[in-house]
This record gives structure tokens, C-alpha cells and sequence, in this order.
């Protein structure tokens, strides 16, 4: 039997999922949400499964909607799929031709040079511990003709950003480029290129957001992008007619309705417990890299750190990128497990 020889040439994207959930331990390794939902958002969502319509076909009455009251963008500019994930597949396959180049920051996000492999485009790079962000990119740009360019708004895992008027003069100023960045963290941030470019959209900007990290529906699956009409147009010819679940879609409604009780969390684990994490670390006199989102990158943490996490039951994600060997990522949650991460740090 034959296969497509550029889809037998990729290595599949395989994170560590295994028996996580059933493993008891405190989940640092994956940067979502620690503290379950409110008491009020849960209840909501059990009604709706209690209401008998699991066996009809979704459909999605309110979802664009909700998705631009939030975003203060118009429902002809949003687009909604099973993930950021499968929102970042389908902007590659939509603009992306072979041998076509992509920028893509590294380290980085895995699913960014996924995403580039299945396109068969030619991967560039450029350099997210570099220390001047901005400059990095731009000379990058400059090297040759980019067809995309690919920035986490911060990046995972490093946690750094480049300042958002820094991006828009990039997104400006190569106009020939399609600019998709992932705003995955956007809410621990509090920085977001919409605020800058909702009264004048620039056609080549894609901006991609989920709902499975500060919003805590991971399980569900549900992103969406805001981009121009056109690109949404070309979008909905990639994505299944009905690849988003109802339930989803619900779920993404009642959790916008409850928008500051959710949200409450940020404000917690930004404000409180990651500035108690960075104390105890200082005081152990561990490195680790400024971060403006829920995590921090330790460059040594596996010789430092692995085992002591390991003991007290908390997972935390260990670096596959040959640039990050050694290094350990641990997500900031919420009171009772940064009380866990505490104690693992200071015993």
C-alpha cells in the first residue's frame, strides 16, 4: 500500500498524555487551568446534558455571537474550529503551497512546525531566547520572501512576547506575509494585538485564541481565529461543517456569560502564586526565564528540580527541543497546587 511520501517523512506530534488524569499527581506540565470552573458554570452544563439533545448534529445558535461581544470584532471576522489546533492546520493548508517558506520561532510551540510539515513548507527559523525579540524577527523577514510567520503572544514554552506595537509594525510592514499569532496565553498576559487593530484589520493578520487554558474547557476543544473576511471564507471550505461539538459551543457560551468569575483565576494565579513561585526559586537560587504567562522555564530544571517534583506527586513537562535539553517547564495553578509546588520547592 502506498502513502504520500511527505506525510510518511513527518514524525507524528505525540505529548506525554498518558495516565495523566488517572495518575493523582498535580498537573504542571501542560499549563492549564489547576482550579475547576465555577459552581454556577458547571451546573449549566450539566443541565444541557440533562435537556436529551446529545443525539442531534450540532449546530451553533449564539457561538459567533458571544465570540464578538468578547472580542469587540465583527461576526465576519471569526471563525471558530476544534482547537487553536486545528485552527493553525487550517490557516497552513489554506495559504501555504510546497516549498513555500515559514517563519516559525523556536523553540516554540510543537504544532507550529507540525503544521508546516504536513504544508511541505520550508521551515525557517528564528530565535525566541535572542534579546531583542522584535529585531530577530525582522531580520529574519528580511532574508528572503516569507509567505507565513508564526509568533506565540508569549510563546510557549519560554514565556517571552515581543511588544505588541513591535508586532504590529511587522505585520505592517511586510504586507506579503501572512502573520498568524497564537494568543493562546493572552488572558495571564493581559496584552493582545485586537485591542490595537479592531477599527482597521490588517488583511494578512491571523490571531489565533483557545478556550482551554484561563477559560478551562481542554477537554472540549474549542478555538477560533479573528482574521479578515476573506481568509474566513477560505477557512470554512477546510473545516467540517459540524467538527465542533454542541456541547462545546455551549460551553464556550456559558463561560462568557461568566466571564469575571472564570476569569478570577488569572488574577489569582498572576497577581499571588506566581509571584511566590519566583521568590522560592530565587531563594533556591534557581534560574528560570521571565514569563508573561502561567508557566516558567527552568534551564536546569530536570537535574534540579525532577526528581523533587516527582516525589511530592507533581508533574511537571519535561523538554524535548535538542535547544532545551535539561530544561523543565512547570506550570502556575491555582492555590492548592501552587501550596503542593511550594512545599516540593522547599523540602
Amino acid at each position: 500500500m502506498r502513502f504520500r511520501p511527505s506525510i510518511l517523512e513527518v514524525h507524528e506530534y505525540r505529548p506525554p498524555l498518558h495516565g495523566r488524569k488517572s495518575s493523582g499527581e498535580v498537573l504542571l506540565d501542560f499549563n492549564e487551568r489547576t482550579d475547576p470552573l465555577p459552581p454556577a458554570v458547571l451546573r449549566e452544563l450539566a443541565d444541557w446534558f440533562l435537556e436529551g439533545a446529545t443525539q442531534v448534529y450540532p449546530e451553533y445558535p449564539g457561538l459567533l455571537e458571544a465570540l464578538a461581544e468578547t472580542t469587540g470584532m465583527p461576526q465576519d471576522h471569526l471563525f471558530f474550529g476544534v482547537g487553536s489546533d486545528q485552527l493553525i492546520d487550517c490557516v497552513f493548508r489554506a495559504v501555504v503551497d510546497p516549498g513555500d517558506a515559514a517563519l516559525i520561532p523556536t523553540p516554540s510551540f510543537a504544532m507550529y512546525a507540525h503544521a508546516a510539515a504536513l504544508a511541505q513548507a520550508d521551515v525557517r527559523t528564528f530565535d525566541m531566547l535572542a534579546d531583542d525579540l522584535a529585531q530577530a524577527a525582522d531580520e529574519a523577514l528580511a532574508a528572503r520572501p516569507t509567505r507565513i510567520a508564526v509568533f506565540g503572544q508569549p510563546n510557549n514554552p519560554t514565556g517571552g512576547l515581543i511588544p505588541t506595537l513591535a508586532l504590529l509594525d511587522l505585520v505592517r510592514d511586510n504586507p506579503d506575509t501572512w502573520f498568524l499569532v497564537d494568543e493562546a496565553y493572552a488572558e495571564f498576559s493581559g496584552e493582545s494585538l485586537l485591542s490595537r487593530v479592531a477599527r482597521q484589520y490588517p488583511a494578512n493578520l491571523i490571531v489565533a485564541r483557545t478556550f482551554s487554558k484561563a477559560y478551562g474547557l481542554a477537554a472540549l476543544r474549542v478555538g477560533y481565529v479573528v482574521a479578515s473576511p476573506p481568509m474566513v471564507t477560505q477557512l470554512a471550505k477546510i473545516r467540517g461543517p459540524y467538527d465542533l461539538s454542541t456541547v462545546a459551543s455551549h460551553a464556550v457560551q456559558v463561560v462568557l456569560r461568566h466571564r469575571d468569575d472564570v476569569l478570577a483565576y488569572v488574577r489569582e494565579v498572576m497577581d499571588v502564586h506566581k509571584p511566590r513561585v519566583e521568590l522560592a526559586l530565587r531563594v533556591l537560587g534557581i534560574p528560570f526565564l521571565p514569563s508573561r504567562a502561567n508557566f516558567l522555564l527552568i534551564p536546569d530544571g530536570v537535574a534540579l528540580l525532577a526528581d523533587r517534583l516527582k516525589a511530592h506527586g507533581i508533574r511537571g513537562r519535561v523538554m524535548g527541543q535538542p535547544e532545551l535539553k535539561g530544561c523543565l517547564r512547570i506550570s502556575i495553578g491555582g492555590a492548592e497546587a501552587t501550596r503542593r509546588l511550594l512545599d516540593a520547592l522547599e523540602g
